[in-house]
């Protein structure tokens, strides 16, 4: 058998709202083409995809693959690759801003006879936008699932669906045994260059905030992975990249302090240059930990601040949060006064936000020095607020009969529209509070949260 890893390129609806975003932000001035050619150049760039060289790195014996990123590919050399007729499946991953790219894809290959199977975030939060003839969907943490997908594909009798126990509710059964995950094979995307490389060390978050989805997608079972894999895991990376800035792809790194501990002391005779993780607030309070993760290279640690707005703590949905949001000015100090750069997350959308709360918020980017990021509130499957919404809404108005993304895009107009908010009036604020045309008061992040939510509910 051989197998086509493709990690899909930027999909055009995607790629339209970054234009029109940025060109509504920055109008006609002199440097918006310039920088958004830049910035679109990064986010291609941005990192590989890490659950594909992890799936290719553990196949069957005679099982032989080639894997193509294109986001990085030479076009020609993509075109060659797609024309071949030697594959027995592709195997392809999704993301909100790669669906239609993904679609094609699907097009392409299953037009030729050859079967597709579709996993990643998008296919597990909408799967019913993918299942059709000629398609698998992988649902969920796939080291186990792709290997019975790959016996039953030996076998001739591929299913459609391949679903992961694990649960919003946060069922254990079904959570991968980090223990158990391979070593990516990172010598698949060697030839490729990258702004930021990094690896997983842990998995899954104890915490559930109502928004988020990653209960469905990872478990909320947090697990560890073994620091000798890590540390060789981090060596390889180092050795194929060595000057790229370097990322955990972890939900939460410092949950486990005990691992987190013996984790980056075990990594202080390797030079991590540049990196960056995220983590809760929590971690501000562990001032050993905050030393041992300054001593080494130069870290950035992204919070989720979510909001500065008390009212808000209920939507949000975290005790943690909730309990440390008046000291979010002495943390964020504390931290950075250890030479630990951070990264504020921050969403926008609540009940009652306005003008005035998103003020607040850059307020306290600019007067603590931070990088920070605003996205707009939004609600999709895995999170407690969809699965309360979907409920709200079949109250209201009867049954919800469309699936995947269309019914997202429902449910999400719907909350905006009971927030008090019209489809595109989070977005005229934040554009608005961001200020008059100055890039550097508009995070390029900012630009692409925007754009990934326009693709979800529009």
């Amino acid at each position: 058998m051989h197998i086509l890893f493709v990690c899909p390129g930027l999909s055009p609806k995607y790629l339209g709202h970054i234009e029109r975003i940025a060109r509504r932000y920055w109008g006609d001035a002199p440097f918006f083409k310039r920088d958004l050619k830049g910035y679109l150049r990064s986010i291609k760039r941005m990192s590989y995809v890490l659950g594909l060289l992890t799936l290719a790195s553990d196949l069957p014996q005679g099982v032989r693959c080639t894997f193509v990123d294109e986001n990085a590919e030479n076009p020609r050399r993509l075109g060659s690759l797609y024309e071949r007729g030697d594959y027995d499946l592709v195997a392809v991953t999704a993301q909100v801003f790669q669906h239609e790219r993904v679609e094609e894809i699907i097009d392409h290959f299953t037009g030729r006879g050859v079967r597709v199977v579709v996993g990643g975030p998008n296919a597990t939060l909408f799967p019913e936008d993918y299942l059709r003839e000629g398609v698998s969907v992988v649902r969920g943490e796939a080291e186990n699932l792709f290997k019975a997908f790959l016996r039953d594909m030996d076998d001739g009798r591929p299913r459609e669906l391949y679903q992961s126990p694990v649960s919003a509710e946060a069922d254990d059964g079904g959570c991968v045994d980090l223990a158990d995950s391979p070593v990516p094979d990172f010598s698949l995307v060697s030839r490729y260059r990258y702004n930021l490389t990094g690896v997983q060390a842990t998995r899954g978050c104890p915490h559930r905030c109502r928004f988020c989805n990653m209960a469905l997608l990872t478990g909320s079972r947090y697990r560890l992975k073994p620091v000798e894999q890590v540390r060789e895991e981090i060596l390889r990376v180092k050795r194929f990249w060595p000057d790229s800035r370097f990322v955990f792809h972890d939900d939460n790194t410092f949950t486990n302090r005990d691992y987190a501990r013996e984790l980056f002391h075990a990594l202080r005779d390797i030079d991590l240059g540049s990196w960056a993780t995220s983590t809760d607030i929590s971690l501000a309070r562990d001032e050993d930990l905050l030393n041992l993760v300054a001593s080494n290279g130069r870290p950035s640690i992204c919070f989720g601040l979510e909001t500065l707005a008390r009212e808000n703590n209920g939507a949000v949905g975290n005790k943690l949060k909730a309990r440390y949001q008046s000291r979010y000015s002495e943390i964020v100090r504390r931290v950075r006064a250890k030479g630990i750069n951070v990264f504020g997350s921050f969403i926008f959308g609540f009940p009652g936000d306005s003008r005035e709360s998103l003020a607040k918020i850059m307020d306290f980017v600019a007067e603590h020095g931070i990088a920070g990021s605003i996205q707009r509130l939004s609600a999709s499957p895995g999170s407690l607020l969809y699965d309360e919404l979907v409920a709200e809404y079949e109250g209201v108005h009867g049954p919800l009969r469309e699936k995947g993304m269309a019914r997202a895009r429902i449910v999400n107009k719907f909350y905006m529209e009971k927030n008090g908010f019209s489809p595109r009036e989070t977005e005229d604020m934040i554009l608005e509070v961001l200020g008059g045309g100055d890039p550097s008061r508009l995070p390029t992040l900012t630009i692409g949260n925007l754009a990934a939510f326009n693709t979800l509910v529009s």
